[in-house]
């Protein structure tokens, strides 16, 4: 009889100790998941320092990229500008080239002038031509009008000879003209090569800065793709530990 009393007592305090043991266990459960939960906490903030890092670099060489796209601007305006300058240039030289075939035609049209006025004045080359020339005259009155005439002809003759030489003076400062026309274009024609390596050189550089920035912005969606995925793996256990502390508490409201 008192065996029997015993083993009910004892039953008695197993089925009391069972709630309390699985209260203990729901507890534990709990416990663990607040740890993952904290842990998650910890690694979302940590990302979140990595995405500041990484946005602040993006806007860094954004910075960057947009100062060398200014500059790679301002470098094709320069280029073409003396593209157009050398456009000028060649345009000039085959104006004074043009030019200087013109003045070749008058120095040779004066000069062939000049020779014919030589040919004839050595004709009456004679010391006393002139004087022949002006004594036969039958009178006074033909004298002066050959006297008038033989100064006109010498005048016409100076004035051929000034003429040829003005011609040849206009031709050479032609070919001057040329000459600097030609070594304008040449410099030119070096700075533009020289300023067409810098634009290659910048667009270069812009293409390293794009791809830079291409992979900083992909790095920076990768980190918030991260942090949104273990936000919502957080949000999810905080309802689960939600709902298990809920459960437990209707446990512990039930067992009363």
């Amino acid at each position: 009889m008192i065996k029997h009393i015993i083993m009910r007592v004892l039953s008695a305090s197993l089925l009391l100790m069972l709630p309390f043991c699985a209260l203990n266990a729901q507890n534990a459960n709990i416990k663990k998941m607040r740890g993952q939960a904290t842990a998650l906490r910890t690694e979302i903030e940590q990302k979140k320092k990595i995405l500041l890092s990484a946005e602040q670099d993006v806007n860094s060489q954004l910075r960057n990229l947009r100062i060398v796209e200014s500059q790679i601007k301002d470098q094709k305006a320069l280029v073409a500008l003396l593209k157009d300058e050398v456009k000028t240039l060649d345009k000039e030289i085959k104006q004074i080239n043009a030019d200087i075939k013109l003045q070749e035609e008058r120095v040779a049209q004066s000069r062939d002038e000049y020779a014919e006025a030589l040919r004839r004045a050595r004709k009456y080359s004679k010391a006393n031509n002139k004087l022949h020339f002006l004594m036969s005259s039958e009178d006074f009155k033909t004298l002066i009008r050959r006297y008038r005439y033989t100064n006109e002809y010498m005048d016409a003759h100076g004035r051929l000879a000034e003429s040829l030489q003005h011609q040849i003076t206009l031709l050479a400062e032609k070919r001057n003209e040329l000459e600097a026309a030609y070594l304008a274009k040449a410099m030119k024609g070096e700075s533009l090569k020289e300023q067409e390596v810098v634009s290659a050189d910048l667009a270069k550089l812009g293409k390293e800065q794009r791809s830079i920035l291409d992979k900083l912005k992909k790095q920076s969606s990768k980190v918030k793709a991260e942090i949104n995925k273990k936000q919502q793996e957080l949000n999810k256990l905080n309802k689960r530990i939600d709902a298990e502390i809920e459960r437990v508490l209707a446990e512990e409201r039930a067992a009363k």
